[in-house]
This record gives C-alpha cells, structure tokens and sequence, in this order.
C-alpha cells in the first residue's frame, strides 16, 4: 500500500504529463544494439582465413574489479576479432603486430553450430567481434625500424654532402 501512495504522489507532484505509448513509440524503444568497443593488445599477428580476405587476430584486454575487502583483481580477457571488409583486411594484416595495442570497434556475432566429420552438428558457443573499425595505438616494431633507419640514411646523406660541398 505504501509504494501506491508513493506512487501517486510522484504523479501528482510530476510537472510534466506522463508520455503516451503508441505503436511507434514502443517500436522505437525496442530497438537493438549490438555494438562492441575493445582496447587492448594483438595476441598474435593477424592471419588470413580460408579463400575470403577476412584476417583474424586474437586481442587481449583485462577487466579489473576491486574485490568487498578492498583489494583489486585482474582477470585476462582473450577476444577473437575478424575483420571482414578487405580494405581493412589488407591494412590489418601489412600494419598489425603481435604485442601492439589497438582500439577495435564492431558487432558480436556467435557461430552456434558446425557440422563435424561424420555429419552430426557440433554446438559450440563461440562469440567473435566482427570489426568495423580498427586503430592502431601505437606504431608497429617494423615502422619504427623503417624510420629510424631513414633517419640514419638521411643523416648519413646530408653528412656526405656537407663533406663534398667543403
């Protein structure tokens, strides 16, 4: 009876008029959303799959809870990402390392069932991040090298040239 009054007394004391529901507005309110975001790190260099351009990594992420006597715990999170559209694919699997930390957004898809070798349908929940988008943090170990050994070559170029000149 008390949670009816307290009720009662939000309504009367409501400034503005309760909404009303109609058809759109419940259709609107039951919209989905599947929509991931992932920052973490590359777990293994990114790998073509079969015939398609699609290239799978595995990222790695932690999730951190602090525990009722005050303590935090860490618990590791292994992510599998596939990266469908191709011109992605082509920048993932030239740009990407193991060990680089990336931001990747997308949608969960599951693959609920295989067929196995003697035909019966093997169920196994496996849940993948279909990326739309992926941001490379940091510099791949390759670039770094690539522009430090530019640097020296330009460097070394200059050097040479200031000697001839003199």
């Amino acid at each position: 009876m008390a949670l009816r009054t307290m009720f009662q007394h939000v309504v009367r004391t409501c400034s503005s008029p309760l909404p009303v529901l109609t058809a759109n507005s419940v259709r609107a309110m039951s919209a989905f959303v599947n929509n991931v975001e992932l920052l973490g790190r590359v777990g293994r260099e990114p790998q073509k799959i079969g015939t398609n351009d699609a290239v799978a990594f595995p990222l790695y992420t932690e999730s951190v809870v602090k525990l009722q006597d005050g303590t935090v715990k860490t618990y590791p999170c292994w992510h599998k990402v596939l990266v469908t559209k191709k011109e992605l694919a082509n920048i993932v699997i030239e740009a990407l390392e193991r060990g680089q930390r990336c931001y990747v957004s997308g949608r969960v898809a599951y693959r609920a069932a295989e067929p196995s070798a003697d035909g019966r349908m093997v169920y196994n929940h496996q849940a993948a991040v279909i990326a739309r988008r992926v941001i490379f943090l940091e510099k791949s170990r390759k670039r770094q090298a690539e522009q430090a050994e530019q640097a020296a070559n330009s460097g070394d170029a200059s050097s040479q040239a200031a000697a001839s000149i003199s």
